[in-house]
């Protein structure tokens, strides 16, 4: 779509300069006929009228407009990647874990070493908007700096809920038993539905 979009002024862009040059009815038949771009018989056409100092000249605006517009478009395309939700973990300083099910009811802070640990697994992971069953609470989460809360799928899917973002992140099966072996001890069982 962008680079349609980009194209269309690319043709309106060379159309100007050529309806400028006296050639406004070569550039018509020529560029937008069947959205296909024939620069070089635009160009030896100008040639041909005009001179061969004249199409150097008009050869090097189209480049200089064709290059800007490229540039214009890989910017845009970054930005739209680096856009991108991602979980960032950087300035978290404690964590504690929340189990709710059957008869456990337990709050526990983790270890430095633990929450590095989950920092780990969860830094720099794709957010993305979904509607997931794999059944989420606050019940079966872990809460960085009381502003971040992660819900774990309670039926074992490799899902976590970001709450805060309305966001779920995918993890790894190798990345789910890591972090169910970090949260076993403090009386996490899965599934737990």
């Amino acid at each position: 779509m962008l680079v349609l979009e980009a194209f269309r002024i690319l043709k309106f862009l060379v159309s100007t300069m050529l309806e400028k040059r006296g050639t406004g009815e070569l550039s018509k038949h020529f560029i937008i006929r069947n959205d296909t771009f024939f620069l070089v018989q635009i160009l030896q056409k100008v040639m041909q009228d005009n001179g061969e100092r004249e199409g150097l000249k008009l050869l090097k605006k189209i480049i200089w407009i064709l290059s800007a517009i490229i540039v214009i478009v890989v910017i845009l395309l970054g930005v739209i990647y680096l856009r991108q939700d991602k979980v960032n973990m950087d300035l978290v300083k404690k964590a504690e874990v929340y189990f709710q099910y059957g008869n456990t009811d337990a709050i526990n802070q983790l270890s430095d070493k633990e929450m590095e640990s989950v920092k780990t697994i969860l830094n720099g992971k794709k957010l993305y908007k979904d509607n997931l069953s794999c059944g989420f609470s606050e019940a079966v989460s872990i809460k960085f700096d009381d502003e971040q809360t992660f819900c774990i799928a309670r039926d074992t899917c490799p899902i976590i809920y970001f709450e805060e973002k309305n966001r779920y992140i995918r993890l790894t099966e190798n990345e789910k038993t890591q972090l169910y072996n970090l949260l076993e001890p403090y009386g996490f069982i899965f599934p737990c539905v």
